[in-house]
């Protein structure tokens, strides 16, 4: 039975493609196999599976150049909670590694960590800049391009990288939340940069579907720190970090070239540092050149991005996004002129109607000036579904990270009453009666207000629908290509 078990998770894995080149690729499974997550490493060969049932891992884990999938039963489930209860969380950690996670061997796109919590990590203890200091306090990252997926990255700290440090790697970190990671230092030769992620030296990375939030830096950039790298920041929520110094959100350094297309910035803080205006959302310096497309920044202290004075010109470009402040928010410090602002079209300067911003729902209102309000033309890397996993394109692409799923051009177009669909009583509390005067079977459907499906359902003639479980609001009731607005009251 064990065999035929293996078997099928096998056969699952090479359907998903995780498996595709090596058909002697063997399933490892912790802690049946072994105890350790580490001891599966280094007795697994390239194109194996390590698969790690839910529990608490007081270890470290260093990949050691093999291009293996380490993922927990997650991979198998597609159940959240197996990622909150399989924890990798090492415990008194000494000498000079510690970080929780270590690719430092040249492993490839398939060398994989999928489906885990990584926390308690401290970061290695590498020579990189001009004095020795601790680097990925969760995941260290270097001359290597793993794929970092459904991670939660939480509670650890370093010099440089809280969260995640990557140096001259192209991995690609997609739907992760990377939180309450800090990097804080009394060493004056630590750069105190990127709460949440460090990229340095990098080529091509991809950020996508991830959320950053309640990060701390010392110094510069409260979620995302770049250093001559160039990347991708598609699809992502980047809220309530702080930077004490510059780049509540972001920092972009040394000819960095990072496109950021669809995220939703808001709720970030940057003190106010040691004059020159540093205070603002994104801090740019020396020859960094930024595109940002179909975003929302907005509801940051400070709303600015700003420039340095003293160092090579800083091209920023920016289109079909909320920026508050508007052009007056993008400026060079210290009364410098080291910024060349190429603003174009579809940029607005509104309230984006959050559904609740402080409750930290940042889904778009039906009203939402930022709905349809983005552009695709000539974006590279435009997500085809939202951080939610929702389709994107439901009409013109949304700002931010989340598409409104509404049916607007309904909601838009249809009248308080139709003779062709009758809904009654309206105002509802607990029983709606709906009657079409096409008698041929059709389905029904009831949106709330976000424009989710509530309730689906086959109706012929007259219907009864008990609504009790449903909260107070406005819905819409369509049924083919028509629709009604009804009212419940609780």
């Amino acid at each position: 039975m064990q065999n035929f078990n293996v078997m099928k998770k096998l056969m699952l894995l090479i359907y998903l493609g995780l498996i595709t080149s090596n058909l002697n690729a063997a399933v490892i499974h912790i802690p049946l196999d072994y105890m350790q997550i580490q001891h599966g490493i280094n007795n697994a060969s390239n194109g194996d599976t390590i698969l790690v049932q839910p529990g608490v891992y007081a270890e470290q884990l260093n990949f050691s150049g093999k291009n293996i999938v380490v993922a927990s039963v997650f991979l198998l489930t597609n159940d959240t909670s197996d990622i909150a209860s399989t924890i990798i969380a090492p415990n008194n950690l000494s000498g000079l590694d510690k970080s929780v996670i270590t690719f430092e061997n040249n492993e490839t796109s398939d060398a994989q960590l999928i489906g885990f919590t990584i926390e308690n990590g401290q970061g290695n203890y590498r020579l990189l800049g001009f004095d020795p200091i601790f680097y990925g306090g969760g995941i260290y990252c270097y001359d290597a391009d793993p794929v970092l997926r459904f991670l939660n990255i939480r509670n650890n700290i370093s010099e440089c990288g809280g969260g995640i440090f990557l140096y001259n790697s192209n991995a690609l970190i997609e739907n992760c939340n990377i939180s309450y990671n800090t990097c804080n230092s009394v060493a004056m030769e630590a750069p105190n940069a990127g709460g949440g992620i460090v990229m340095w030296n990098c080529d091509t990375p991809v950020i996508r579907n991830s959320i950053m939030q309640y990060n701390f830096v010392a110094t510069a950039g409260g979620a995302i720190y770049s250093f001559n790298s160039k990347a991708d920041v598609v699809n992502c929520l980047i809220t309530n970090n702080h930077s004490v110094v510059m780049g509540g959100a972001y920092y972009m350094d040394s000819q960095s070239h990072v496109r950021i297309i669809n995220n939703t910035v808001s709720g970030n803080v940057c003190d106010d540092g040691p004059g020159l205006a540093l205070k603002s959302v994104m801090y740019c310096i020396d020859s960094v050149n930024v595109t940002i497309r179909n975003s929302i920044f907005y509801g940051n202290n400070p709303p600015a991005i700003v420039c340095q004075f003293n160092y090579g010109i800083n091209n920023i470009t920016m289109a079909n996004t909320n920026f508050e402040g508007g052009q007056d928010s993008i400026y060079t410090n210290n009364g410098g002129s080291n910024l060349l602002l190429n603003w174009q079209g579809g940029n607005i300067n509104t309230d984006p109607q959050f559904m609740n911003a402080v409750g930290y729902d940042f889904h778009l209102q039906p009203s939402s000036p930022c709905i349809n309000a983005g552009d695709t033309i000539g974006v590279i890397n435009i997500p085809s579904t939202d951080l939610d996993a929702n389709p994107r394109y439901n009409g013109t692409i949304d700002m931010g990270c989340y598409e409104f799923q509404g049916p607007v051009s309904i909601f838009e177009t249809i009248t308080s009453s139709n003779p062709l669909l009758l809904i009654y009583p309206n105002p509802a509390i607990e029983i709606i009666r709906v009657h079409t005067s096409n008698n041929n079977p059709k389905t029904l459907i009831i949106f709330d207000s976000l424009g989710k499906i509530v309730l689906q359902k086959a109706i012929e003639g007259e219907t009864t629908l008990d609504v009790s479980g449903l909260a107070g609001g406005v819905y819409l009731i369509r049924i083919g290509d028509i629709g009604q607005r009804v009212m419940i009251l609780k």
